[in-house]
């Protein structure tokens, strides 16, 4: 099928936000799944992620630009958040489903005639991106193995979204395909995010699209089998912030918990500490003096031969008067006896 997408029905689960404006909701000082959303049961499957996502958008309508002058103010900023969130802690801490920090590519604006009410379902819109593929508008199309990219698509007020059997009711999801192949795995991903949604339902489609790229990866087997995003953030549910952004939590199932506002604004680093010199000291007098300025303490054995040192540190690392952080590793060597008799 070189000239069209194929028609396959992606092992996806229905991805819905709940139909709230996200507009207007704070930032949460503590975040909890979502009730009666599993919190058990999540693993890889067949581990379909993003490893290094790559994200370029698509801005459609009026409600993003004007063919006199291109993007509008929107558009810019949601340029501005996708490159702030795509390198950003975020992503980092999607590192345990094995996804890293990715990049924003750019983007681009397509018209769409003001007041023309339509209605696409999930395939009828990646119908419409392979057309807008084949025509040239993204930079980068999908080669046959493409596994990182991701079309974000912004439609406008006028086009209504629905699932494949005609329901609504949800402010974005994601999706996948072929693209110029006729089998094998997906090769084309993109989610679609509507006037409502904002930054948080952006953030909630790309973590689910990064760990899950196409019905494959990481969601719990329990319950509706929900993504990552869907324990922790609906559209409408309160937010986290990131640099001056609105963006959804999601669960870390290494942890049990959803994704917190201290992960992503850290406090500051530990201060530096000047380590003592603790060589000739016994083990306890070592271990007592390094943990009163803040240090862990990893103490070995080392067997002295003379027996002139039994009991005592004969050697530290990192060595007496550098700096440290507070709650770094201090090793201490301690002299045992030999296995035979002292001189």
């Amino acid at each position: 099928m070189d000239n069209e997408i194929a028609q396959i029905q992606p092992s996806v689960i229905q991805r819905r936000l709940d139909p709230e404006v996200a507009s207007g909701v704070g930032a949460a000082d503590q975040i909890n799944p979502i009730p009666g959303q599993p919190t058990t049961g999540f693993n890889a499957h067949a581990g379909e992620v993003m490893a290094s996502p790559r994200v370029f958008a698509i801005y459609w309508g009026r409600d993003y630009g004007s063919p006199a002058t291109g993007m509008n103010a929107k558009a810019v900023e949601m340029d501005r958040f996708l490159t702030t969130v795509m390198p950003s802690r975020y992503f980092t801490m999607l590192g345990e489903y094995l996804v890293g920090p990715g990049s924003f590519l750019g983007s681009t604006w397509v018209d769409h005639a003001p007041g023309l009410a339509q209605t696409f379902t999930f395939d009828g819109m990646r119908a419409v991106l392979g057309s807008w593929l084949d025509a040239g508008l993204a930079p980068q199309v999908p080669g046959s193995g493409e596994l990182n990219l991701v079309f974000l698509i912004f439609p406008p007020a006028e086009v209504t979204l629905t699932q494949n059997d005609g329901s609504g009711g949800f402010c974005g999801y994601h999706y996948s395909g072929l693209y110029h192949k006729g089998l094998g795995k997906a090769n084309l991903f993109f989610a679609v995010v509507d006037t409502t949604g904002g930054t948080s339902a952006v953030a909630h489609e790309l973590a689910e699209t990064a760990t899950d790229r196409s019905g494959n990866g990481w969601f719990s087997d329990a319950g509706d089998r929900p993504e990552i995003g869907d324990v922790c953030s609906a559209c409408g549910s309160a937010t986290l912030t990131l640099g001056g952004f609105p963006v959804a939590s999601y669960w870390l199932a290494n942890e049990s918990r959803c994704l917190q506002q201290d992960d992503l604004t850290p406090g500051p680093p530990p201060p530096q500490v000047t380590v003592p010199d603790v060589r000739g000291q016994t083990a306890a007098e070592a271990i007592g003096a390094l943990r009163s300025r803040g240090f862990v303490v990893h103490e070995q054995s080392v067997v002295d031969n003379l027996c002139n040192f039994i009991g005592q540190v004969t050697a530290q690392s990192p060595a007496g008067g550098t700096q440290e952080p507070e709650g770094s590793t201090v090793t201490i060597w301690v002299g045992v006896r030999p296995p035979h008799p002292c001189p």
